[in-house]
């Protein structure tokens, strides 16, 4: 059961006018200014048939304890979390267009305002039935997938992210490939849209939160895309304000490891070492009736994760020195044990002084009495070392062969309520969790949120929401299973 915890909004309201007043007023101000933007007409910018828009997104976030929730140093209140964009289109004839849009971005430790390509593709439209783009094109994931990127398209700051996850919203919202789209139908039966598509082979960003955490393994670890695969379909109902949707969607996932011994220091390339496929299937529902809007998706991810055998040994080898390591090392520090009591005994039965015969002595009975001492204690740990490596690399190798894919599931249920033409009010409920794991909050999310939107004028919106989370699934740290998020944001597009 939810309990709303208010003990913590003391400490909320002060890391926000110490992190505004100290750091980022200046950024503000500039925004602040266009609540009093004249409300008129929004005007086109185009110049010689090119058509110009572009929006900027600045969003505060603030976890309560130490829990870092989604965002690194949320726990602090952190500004990073910054969205800038700047698109350029042209209608060449009725029936073929193309656009390019360029991003700048922002996410705790993703992004870090590289400049990259969002999307950017040509569309020809032969009729209602058959259109094909082509290029770097929006991914048609659910409802939201292929307007995410335009703020006033929805009222919450944080979309679901069993389906829209912010921290892989760089690469997930579009496909390098091409698709073909069309319509069917009549006002009698409804409309069915759809979009099929195939995207090819794409190198992860250097920040991209998979690649950064096989760089823990290998500095040098590269994720790509090998391809991508899939089908939306929306379905606008007779019945006026419900449309319903499906998409199933699969991407293929390549790296190459470059193991590091941890005792050695060696490093050794064992090619083709990570495939890792995901199948997604996503439900959604929508009803609009009167001021309220209804929505419900679900959606089931199937990950599979294959590793190589090179790559299960090198993973064992790195975890547990060379036997023969062991066992020279082993030998030397037996022998230099006896070797230094023999040693002594001798130097004192000489009366403390320093005799090179001492030293031939200490020799001749380490090697008689203590060089099969060494040996045996050498070679014990030699064997011991070489099972301890057999069965780590049986270990690792059953891990891989058993089906180690995390099914997670989740399903999400809001409601808006238009209060007026300016004012929305939103609330959300979702769970996800994988799914053998469905009763450990490590494994777990259940997120209940409130939030509003103001449309200040046509160009500013602005935005607050409150997230009460239990479960630990989306946490990058903290103890706590329990995890109080607040999001403002003001948005000025154009």
């Amino acid at each position: 059961m939810y309990q709303l915890d208010c003990g913590w909004t003391k400490s909320l309201v002060k890391v926000i006018l110490s992190t505004i007043t100290e750091y980022h007023l200046p950024k503000i101000v500039p925004l602040i200014g266009l609540l009093y933007a004249p409300q008129t007409q929004a005007q086109e910018l185009s110049y010689k048939g090119f058509d110009f828009h572009g929006s900027l997104a600045q969003t505060f976030a603030v976890s309560d304890g130490d829990n870092e929730y989604l965002i690194s140093k949320s726990d602090e209140g952190t500004f990073q979390f910054t969205e800038a964009l700047l698109n350029v289109s042209k209608q060449f004839t009725d029936d073929f267009r193309f656009g390019v849009q360029g991003i700048v971005r922002d996410f705790g430790d993703e992004d870090n305002f590289k400049p990259a390509l969002d999307w950017g593709y040509a569309d020809y439209r032969l009729s209602n039935y058959l259109g094909i783009r082509a290029g770097r094109v929006k991914a048609p994931i659910g409802f939201l997938g292929e307007a995410r990127d335009v703020d006033s398209s929805h009222s919450s700051i944080l979309l679901n992210q069993g389906l829209y996850p912010e921290w892989a919203r760089t690469i997930s919202n579009s496909y390098d490939g091409a698709g073909i789209y069309g319509s069917f139908g009549n006002f009698e039966m409804g409309f069915l849209d759809y979009h099929i598509f195939y995207g090819t082979k794409r190198e992860m960003p250097d920040t991209f939160r998979m690649q950064r955490s096989l760089q823990q393994l290998d500095p040098s670890a590269e994720i790509e895309l090998q391809e991508q695969i899939g089908i939306s379909l929306i379905y606008e109902t007779p019945l006026e304000g419900l449309r319903l949707g499906l998409t199933q969607f699969q991407a293929d996932t390549f790296s190459d490891l470059t193991v590091i011994n941890e005792f050695t220091g060696s490093r050794t390339i064992y090619p083709d070492e990570f495939d890792y496929r995901t199948k997604m299937h996503t439900f959604s529902g929508e009803y609009n009736w009167n001021k309220w809007t209804f929505t419900a998706e679900y959606t089931q991810s199937l990950p599979d994760v294959d590793f190589s055998q090179s790559y299960t040994n090198a993973f064992a080898q790195s975890k547990i020195p060379p036997a023969q390591q062991v066992y020279d090392g082993t030998y030397q520090a037996v022998y230099q044990e006896v070797y230094d009591a023999t040693y002594d005994t001798v130097y004192q039965a000489m009366g403390g002084d320093f005799n090179p015969a001492a030293a031939g002595e200490a020799d001749r009975i380490a090697q008689e009495t203590g060089g099969a001492k060494a040996t045996e204690e050498a070679t014990k740990a030699r064997v011991a070392i070489d099972m301890a490596v057999q069965g780590l690399q049986e270990t690792v190798s059953d891990l891989a062969s058993v089906d180690i894919s995390r099914d997670s599931r989740g399903w999400n249920f809001g409601t808006e309520y238009q209060w007026n033409d300016q004012l929305s009010l939103i609330l959300r409920y979702g769970e996800e969790a994988l799914k053998e794991k469905t009763t450990d909050p490590n494994f777990h999310r259940k997120d209940l949120s409130l939030g509003a939107r103001y449309d200040f004028n046509q160009y500013l919106i602005g935005k607050v929401e409150y997230h009460r989370i239990r479960g630990k699934l989306g946490q990058i740290s903290g103890d706590s299973y329990d995890t109080n998020f607040f999001l403002t944001r003001l948005s000025f597009s154009f």
